[in-house]
């Protein structure tokens, strides 16, 4: 990154387009705004990101609602046979201009319906049960090693613990981390071959 805050030059990640290429959009390179897709596929309209197999939602893709507070995409989960929002994903809530104007949000039916399934529950269910498992593995690493009273202690004083206390630590907690990754891999795998993620 420059000193302006601008990135290195790169390509959209939907058309494949050189970003900011004529030099008149550094929105598309500059740090603060930067989405990864030039102006126009920002701009594109509604288009489906991904089909669920498991019951048929679809994620479709906005363009951004106010570009000049925030340029990323926005995506909402869809049923087609939604009589809510008729498929789309999102309803206008419709305010007059004095109070800020009309806005999208979520429809609450689709989204309750995605998030009642039994798979994703399962899977969330699963997702969670890992955490606490990696959480719990994390503080057994520590007692096993004597470094749970001290790490504590170090807390309360604020001092930083001894280099190779802090080595310690960090080797448990990638070790941990690693095992953490591979079986939250190895879950997401099977969720996504299954349609639920």
């Amino acid at each position: 990154m420059t000193w302006d805050g601008m990135l290195p030059p790169q390509d959209c990640q939907r058309c494949g387009k050189p970003l900011n290429a004529d030099g008149g959009h550094p929105a598309e390179l500059y740090a603060g705004t930067f989405t990864g897709l030039c102006y126009t596929c920002e701009r594109e309209g509604p288009y489906v990101v991904k089909t669920y197999s498991a019951d048929g939602a679809r994620r479709i893709s906005y363009p951004p609602s106010c570009p000049s507070h925030r340029r990323d995409r926005e995506e909402h989960i869809a049923y087609p046979d939604c009589h809510q929002c008729k498929g789309t994903g999102r309803i206008t809530v419709d305010r007059p201009w004095r109070t800020g104007g009309g806005y999208h949000k979520p429809c609450d039916a689709c989204l309750q319906r995605f998030s009642a399934h039994p798979g994703r529950k399962w899977a969330g269910a699963r997702s969670t049960a890992l955490y606490n498992a990696g959480n719990a593995l994390w503080n057994d690493r520590l007692r096993a090693a004597g470094l749970h009273g001290k790490l504590l202690a170090v807390r309360k004083t604020g001092e930083e613990p001894p280099q190779e206390v802090a080595d310690l630590v960090e080797d448990l907690r990638q070790a941990t981390i690693a095992r953490l990754r591979a079986l939250q891999e190895r879950l997401d795998a099977v969720a996504t071959r299954r349609g639920y993620w």
